[in-house]
């Protein structure tokens, strides 16, 4: 049996005498990645990782001066080029895995993050506190276990951790009558769900809440807000229109598409770091339910705002 320190390296727990080892018998491991025995880095096509470093071997081949500061995809304001937040942030450690976080994030082509826990640690004292204790004594558990060469008693330990992190982190979908949402007689719609359209709120501002969105779009002649969710400035998570009903997030051009608003006009102003935690969680949660949904894609250019290019690309998204 193997098990593997968060940046991937391995120790085994010795239950045979005989030369049964994995380590020297399977060569797929951490992540389920190709070790090279020879230099004990993962072959991760694009480039190599080193667990020892816990870096990338060689840079990240996606960027470049023309990219670092201002994207891929360069939004302008006055006739000048707009830096990306998300790009420069990505760029200034090309060497980086999983964005120093390979508890919540793999790597597998060396190009692009996954996310790969359920996990979201929201922007708030309670979760923060549960998640610094839980690692805390999950860190301090394996350590002394080790020592004293008890290994199983370290992985409970990190487990029992992990799920505390869950139990505690979770986001929470406030119900469309708990936030005030109006009753309203919505259109049926059973296509299969393929699609996620993501936007913003423009003009209504980040502070607002999905009542003050809803009571906007029912003054510009909706019959209640046109998004599927709502994310708020502090990760809250607004139920809007039923997911089996047709929504106008999009026009007509998706009827397998779920929308999903941030709130915030994000062509003049940055997401808040709880609000992508949420979005993220969202889209893993909506991916394991259904099943058929491939693309996460914006509503269109500068809908919901050129930080979300690189951030798309960040979590590996179609």
């Amino acid at each position: 049996m193997l098990y593997y320190h968060s940046w991937g390296i391995g120790n085994q727990l010795n239950q045979n005498p005989v030369d049964t080892n994995p380590f020297r018998t399977n060569p797929f491991r951490f992540a389920g990645e190709y070790l090279d025995s020879e230099t004990n880095n993962y072959y991760l096509r694009a480039r190599s990782y080193s667990p020892t470093t816990g870096r990338f071997t060689q840079p990240d081949p996606h960027w470049n001066v023309g990219n670092m500061i201002f994207g891929s995809n360069p939004q302008e304001m006055n006739d000048r080029p707009v830096p990306n937040p998300l790009a420069i942030m990505q760029s200034s450690n090309l060497y980086a895995y999983a964005l120093n976080n390979p508890i919540r994030y793999i790597d597998p082509t060396g190009l692009r993050v996954r996310n790969i826990a359920k996990a979201v640690v929201r922007e708030s004292e309670s979760s923060s506190g549960a998640l610094l204790g839980a690692v805390a004594g999950a860190n301090a558990a394996e350590e002394a276990a080790t020592k004293s060469g008890v290994a199983e008693a370290a992985v409970k330990a990190v487990t029992q951790a992990v799920t505390v992190i869950a139990m505690n982190t979770t986001p929470r979908i406030i119900p469309r009558q708990e936030w005030g949402g109006v009753t309203a007689n919505w259109t049926p719609n059973n296509t299969p769900k393929s699609t996620i359209v993501v936007h913003h709120t423009y003009p209504i501002r980040l502070g607002a809440n999905a009542l003050r969105v809803e009571t906007s779009q029912l003054n510009s002649g909706y019959s209640s807000v046109a998004y599927n969710y709502l994310i708020s400035a502090d990760g809250s998570i607004y139920q809007g229109r039923g997911l089996f009903t047709r929504g106008v997030h999009d026009g007509n051009r998706r009827y397998g598409s779920i929308g999903i608003a941030l709130i915030g006009s994000f062509n003049l102003e940055d997401p808040t770091q709880a609000q992508l935690d949420s979005l993220v969680w969202l889209v893993g949660d909506l991916q394991d339910r259904f099943t058929g949904i491939e693309d996460i894609v914006p509503h269109h250019g500068s809908c919901p705002g050129a930080w979300f290019v690189e951030f798309r690309r960040m979590q590996g998204w179609n």
